[in-house]
């Protein structure tokens, strides 16, 4: 879990990183929120609540035109 954990930290300064350089930090700002509460979950063994976590930051770091859509 360690290394996952770590991933996901590499990745999101990747990201904020990437949108520094562009001048949109805020583009990623409540992602990291949610990344804040994941780890504070994992660390009290949560893990439902950190994997709601986890998928509220990849939600918000997805552009809106590559979410899936409702065809139904």
């Amino acid at each position: 879990m360690l290394g996952a954990m770590r991933r996901v930290n590499d990745n999101l300064h990747g990201a904020l990183a990437h949108t520094a350089a562009i001048g949109e930090t805020c583009m990623v700002a409540s992602a990291v929120q949610a990344v804040h509460a994941a780890e504070e979950h994992l660390e009290a063994s949560e893990l439902s609540q950190a994997r709601v976590a986890l998928t509220t930051a990849r939600e918000r770091l997805t552009p809106p035109t590559a979410k899936p859509r409702d065809l139904s």
